[in-house]
């Protein structure tokens, strides 16, 4: 298990899916980045790991 573990992680706003099945492991030591256009849901996504919002479907898991 990883530091942060996502799986199958899903995110609706106002009816819309904004993140759809997003998975990915980051191990200790390892860093990351989040890009894409505007819109694409990169906010969404660091707002869903802080626990600011609610998935609409999958896990997210934080060791430690």
């Amino acid at each position: 298990m990883g530091l942060l573990e996502i799986k199958n992680l899903f995110f609706k706003a106002d009816k819309q899916f904004i993140l759809n099945d997003i998975n990915f492991v980051l191990e200790e030591g390892e860093i990351i980045s989040v890009i894409g256009p505007s819109g694409a849901g990169k906010s969404s996504l660091l707002r869903l790991i802080a626990g600011l919002n609610v998935p609409y479907k999958g896990e997210i898991n934080l060791s430690g």
